[in-house]
């Protein structure tokens, strides 16, 4: 028996629970609030994601996520990177099937919209193929702030 698991079997075991993912998503965060003149520290992107995440489940599925019937799968990884060093985060989730693709992107730019953190413009693509995981951990596992599965 294999002491350990080749890298395509761990991220198959982790992601695994989540069904098939159709989008994945880019934020770029501020560097600094414009109102409150705070800068962005690492510490804050974890409760910035959940923000994000608990928006979004609102809308899409209203008072059957207020009664914690049902959310989105989503993963949602951190990170500081680019020519800037901007902080963003890299989400992949599943639309839902209630929701035409094309309304459940307007929603995450709505809710992207209302971010005190966000900047600029919100970069939402097909998801593709699980090299995107790989892409978002880095080869790491802790890069993962937050991951949900969905429930009911």
């Amino acid at each position: 028996m294999q002491a350990h698991l080749d890298k395509r079997s761990t991220y198959r075991l982790f992601f695994g629970d989540f069904g098939k993912f159709t989008d994945a998503v880019t934020i770029l965060l501020k560097l600094q609030h414009p109102e409150h003149h705070t800068y962005w520290r690492d510490e804050m992107a974890e409760p910035t994601a959940k923000w994000f995440i608990d928006r979004l489940n609102k809308k899409v599925f209203g008072r059957a996520y207020l009664g914690s019937h049902q959310r989105l799968p989503v993963v949602i990884s951190y990170e500081r990177g680019g020519l800037a060093n901007r902080p963003h985060f890299h989400l992949v989730t599943s639309h839902p099937r209630h929701l035409a693709k094309h309304k459940f992107h307007q929603m995450i730019k709505d809710v992207h919209e209302r971010m005190d953190w966000s900047f600029g413009t919100i970069d939402i693509r097909d998801y593709k193929s699980t090299p995107f995981l790989r892409y978002m951990c880095k080869g790491d596992f802790e890069k993962i702030i937050l991951s949900a599965c969905s429930r009911g």
